[in-house]
């Protein structure tokens, strides 16, 4: 859901081997959809439609943290998808609707929820740790 939009005439397909990505320039708009691995598939525990422990899924998390993870100084975190464009571009120029990515803390936390549904408590509780890390301070 987060990579590409609903299929529009001329566009490519994952029926025709690419899906289309957002927020990249128009020569990088599509990649081969076989390799393209994002984070969604957490989502699957999250909504009970698969066991922490699924093979599919567990398979799938290696591939993620490979592909994706980043470890910081404060705990990790993870790009949405490969070459993810959202966010400001290098030379520091404001996002204009394709840029460089950056990886989200956001999907630290969702981290955090399979990790709980896994039974890892200790796992849990240092990806919470991480997204206090990654906060800022304060001020009222």
């Amino acid at each position: 859901m987060r990579v590409s939009e609903l299929d529009r005439a001329g566009t490519a397909s994952p029926g025709d081997g690419f899906v289309p990505i957002k927020n990249r320039p128009p020569d990088q708009s599509t990649g081969p959809a076989d390799t393209m691995v994002s984070v969604d598939a957490l989502a699957f525990v999250r909504f009970g439609l698969r066991a922490p422990d699924d093979a599919r899924i567990l398979s799938t998390l290696k591939v993620i943290d490979a592909e994706l993870k980043v470890d910081t100084p404060h705990g990790p975190a993870w790009h949405r998808y490969q070459g993810d464009g959202y966010g400001e571009h290098a030379d520091g120029a404001p996002f204009d609707g394709i840029g460089i990515g950056r990886a989200w803390p956001l999907l630290t936390g969702e981290r955090a929820h399979y990790e709980l549904a896994a039974g890892r408590a200790r796992a849990t509780e240092e990806l919470a740790q991480a997204l206090e890390a990654f906060a800022g301070v304060c001020v009222e």
